[in-house]
């Protein structure tokens, strides 16, 4: 009883086998311009098209002349499923990422950052240190800490350096300082010890650095701390796919141009650095509104920099994207 069952719920092997002869290379082909050219992938999904007819033999009486519009139909389908199945799912990591990852519960580096740091203050004029240490030791503000320094008041709208230069020049036997951001422990190198930048700064990193399609969008820094930065994506009409939502490709684009402020920001300018890998969600749609394009460095090494992003649309609380990126820094 139930193998009659079965063999009348499923499709005749005759029918199927004719199917596949007459059908088949066009879904193939189809399915292979779905898959991007990847052939094992469109190879799987032709193979599951036919055992979605093999079970359901009703679609064999539709009023088509073919079969070919519901091959494609199901094909298409299962192509989009498996697509948003594979974007759920975290991105893998290779070997090669993780030969060069730092070890989370290794504080080799964080201990070295230190170091690095005593060394950067011991070689700063006594002026700087005296602010450094009221500042960042003692909780005070900036104008208790001018007031306790004897800085003029319209010192105190002048960056660090430029205050302590206008004061007297360097004492015998003490190196000059270095410019904003950088370290004379590294030869002058950028340091991620929360140097942030200005907007003013942090736009012509935007400006200067990105290619021109990238600046079509419109982005401007909405604003820029130690280790993270704010990016504004303007709603433009071409960028919205059918439908009328914001593209996927402009929200990756701009996470993946506020982190590079981001980690300009912590390095106390732009840094030339490579996209290891990105791994972007998107949550909501956006239509007809900015979105706020917020990206937080979570580790930050002199080689590797990594980054959380948030795509919220201006407004609302719930982010629309969510994406993650990991950067190798090139100097």
């Amino acid at each position: 009883m139930t193998t009659a069952l079965t063999a009348a719920a499923t499709t005749d092997e005759r029918a199927l086998r004719e199917l596949q002869r007459e059908h088949g290379p066009a879904l193939f082909s189809f399915l292979l311009g779905l898959t991007q050219g990847d052939r094992q992938r469109a190879e799987d999904l032709a193979q599951e098209t036919l055992v979605r007819a093999w079970l359901h033999p009703e679609a064999f009486d539709s009023a088509y002349a073919s079969m070919r519009p519901w091959l494609f139909t199901v094909a298409r389908r299962l192509a989009i499923d498996a697509r948003r199945s594979r974007l759920s799912r975290p991105a893998e990591v290779g070997d090669e990422l993780l030969a060069v990852t730092a070890d989370p519960a290794d504080a080799t580096e964080s201990t070295v950052a230190a170091l690095d740091v005593r060394a950067a203050v011991r070689g700063l004029r006594p002026e700087h240190r005296a602010v450094l240490v009221r500042l960042y030791f003692h909780g005070l503000t900036v104008n208790e800490a001018a007031a306790e320094l004897g800085i003029p008041a319209w010192h105190r709208q002048v960056p660090l350096p430029l205050r302590a230069s206008s004061a007297r020049p360097p004492a015998a036997g003490l190196p000059a300082a270095a410019p904003h951001g950088r370290c004379p422990a590294h030869g002058g190198r950028p340091t991620m010890t929360g140097v942030t930048l200005t907007l003013i700064a942090a736009e012509k990193v935007l400006s200067d650095n990105f290619a021109p399609w990238v600046l079509d969008l419109g982005l401007s820094v909405a604003s820029v701390e130690a280790h993270e930065a704010v990016l504004r994506l303007p709603w433009s009409d071409r960028l919205a796919r059918e439908g009328g939502g914001l593209s996927g490709q402009a929200l990756m684009a701009a996470a993946d141009t506020a982190t590079v402020i981001a980690v300009a920001a912590a390095r106390g300018g732009f840094v030339p650095m490579t996209t290891v890998q990105q791994s972007i969600s998107f949550q909501r749609p956006v239509v007809g509104t900015d979105v706020l394009v917020r990206a937080r460095l979570t580790k930050a090494g002199k080689r590797m920099a990594f980054a959380d992003i948030t795509m919220t649309a201006e407004g609302t609380e719930e982010p629309a994207a969510h994406a993650t990126a990991v950067y190798a820094l090139l100097s």
